[in-house]
């Protein structure tokens, strides 16, 4: 019997099956090579973090202050933050488990990670008024604790939210002073992981409070993040002109450093006195009246000049551009709310302290955390006075 062997039809179906199933293949072999590299790198990064935290339980240094983190990229790994002293005990930890060379041996397989929330929030922060000028940007975190202390009386702490009374029940938080700081916290908390979208939201209402005074865009914005409480809208309000003084102060359209004269915008920003208001709406009053004090003896033509130019405002239009400095510093703003609550832990002991915020441990750990957005995977080692306290993997969702 002759073989005819194959007619033109049927070599056209079998090459466009064979295409389909190409089609098909190419693709999931991809993700099956993608998804293998992403396990390699988490495999690494959970090795490298439980040979720290084995090293810091073994050595048990007295004085780990930490802030110290690892960042990983595809190129190798490297310490960055910290002091001197810190840096070296994770390096010996280093040295013994993965050898001398492991700044160049433990790489990601990976390439495409994608940014966690710290990295997010450090690309935001890069830029605005207080990128380094930490101390002043810890000062007014300091002062933000102080106007927050109206917490002090146990029936108003119910204002802030119940988590947050929990949060002063749980860690034994009973003074004026510790109150405050632990409310920093709990905004923190509260705002801490918000996504991009609720973040630029927040911030264009910041913007609006600086511009105005008005905060219904900034209260929807809150709301629509599902932050319920009004302690962190305070918080930001306060934010938004502090930002708005420390930028005409930074570029010399008024001064902040001589605050006895009555016409100092200081004075009158910073003269409130917050112990006798007896909720968050009484501070919010306060915070508005105080910004309009300062604002009513800053009418010279520089300082109108630069309070353009913050909030984006065109003089001769009149119009807005949300793209400012203001909006820049109001993002600053988020993303230091995510600094304070990685390193909250090691905050907590020092709850009493006046100087909570602006001791340089915060300072310190602001830098590290600010210090990891080039990363794509980053271990950020927390510390205390009695040493190790906690590890923290960028981004938090690696699988």
């Amino acid at each position: 019997m002759k073989n005819k062997g194959f007619s033109l039809v049927e070599l056209i179906v079998v090459i466009a099956i064979m295409a389909i199933l190409v089609g098909v293949a190419v693709p999931v072999y991809t993700s099956y090579i993608g998804k293998a590299q992403k396990n390699k790198d988490i495999q690494m990064v959970d090795e490298v973090k439980h040979a720290i935290e084995i090293a810091l339980v073994a050595k048990n240094p007295d004085n780990f202050a930490g802030g110290v983190a690892i960042t990983f990229d595809t190129d190798g790994c490297e310490l960055v933050g910290g002091s001197t002293e810190d840096r070296a005990i994770v390096e010996e930890a280093m040295n013994e488990t993965f050898g001398t060379s492991w700044e160049t041996t433990l790489k990601l397989s990976y390439e495409d990670w994608e940014e966690g929330t710290a990295q997010v929030a450090v690309s935001n922060y890069v830029g605005s008024t207080f990128d380094g000028k930490e101390e002043d940007l810890l000062n007014q975190i300091q002062n933000l604790s102080k106007m927050l202390s109206i917490a002090a009386n146990s029936d108003q702490a119910n204002l802030i939210g119940n988590t947050y009374k929990e949060y002063l029940a749980t860690n034994g938080l009973t003074s004026e002073t510790a109150m405050g700081n632990a409310a920093v916290l709990y905004i923190a908390e509260n705002m801490s992981g918000v996504d991009e979208a609720a973040q630029n939201a927040i911030a264009s209402g910041m913007v609006q409070v600086a511009y105005t005074g008005a905060s219904d865009d900034l209260i929807a914005a809150f709301n629509n993040a599902n932050i319920r409480s009004r302690a962190p809208l305070a918080a930001a309000v306060y934010a938004s002109y502090e930002g708005y003084f420390q930028y005409l102060h930074f570029n010399g359209a008024c001064d902040l450093t001589n605050h006895n004269d009555e016409t100092c915008p200081l004075k009158k920003w910073r003269g409130v006195d917050y112990s006798n208001i007896q909720d968050i709406d009484g501070a919010l009053s306060q915070i508005a009246a105080a910004a309009a004090g300062a604002k009513s003896v800053l009418a010279t033509e520089a300082a109108e000049l630069a309070g353009a130019t913050y909030l984006g405002i065109d003089v001769n239009t009149g119009t807005m551009n949300e793209e400012c400095p203001a909006k820049k510093d109001a993002l600053a703003f988020i993303a230091t709310m995510d600094a304070v609550d990685e390193s909250s832990a090691a905050l907590l002991p020092h709850m009493d302290s006046e100087t909570c915020y602006n001791d340089g441990q915060m300072l310190t750990k602001l830098e590290t955390y600010m210090s990891i957005g080039g990363a794509k995977l980053a271990i950020l080692l927390n510390g205390s006075d009695g040493g190790y306290v906690s590890v923290t993997v960028y981004p938090a969702e690696l699988g």
